[in-house]
């Protein structure tokens, strides 16, 4: 399968204008999965929304952080042709 992902990675309006310095990575499974991975803070729950439109979020998982922080989600079924993507915590 061939296909194209576009990842923006930006901070909370309400972060000012901090950097992120530890953007999440998206990549494109063959067969139309989307894998996410990202390092947050060991053994916190974060949750991962989804929306179609930027405007209406779901919460589609609640994920807990390893001993070293690592995450990694994979959508199996992401809506097309877009589905964008955020992290929050609980």
């Amino acid at each position: 399968m061939t296909g194209t992902v576009t990842v923006t990675v930006g901070t909370s309006p309400t972060a000012g204008d901090a950097v992120t310095t530890n953007p999440p990575k998206f990549t494109l499974q063959e067969n139309g999965a989307i894998t996410l991975k990202f390092l947050g803070i060991p053994g916190r729950i974060y949750q991962i929304q989804r929306s179609t439109d930027m405007s209406e979020w779901a919460t589609i998982a609640s994920v807990t952080a390893n001993g070293t922080g690592a995450i990694t989600f994979t959508d199996d079924n992401p809506p097309q042709p877009n589905a964008f993507y955020r992290l929050a915590l609980p």
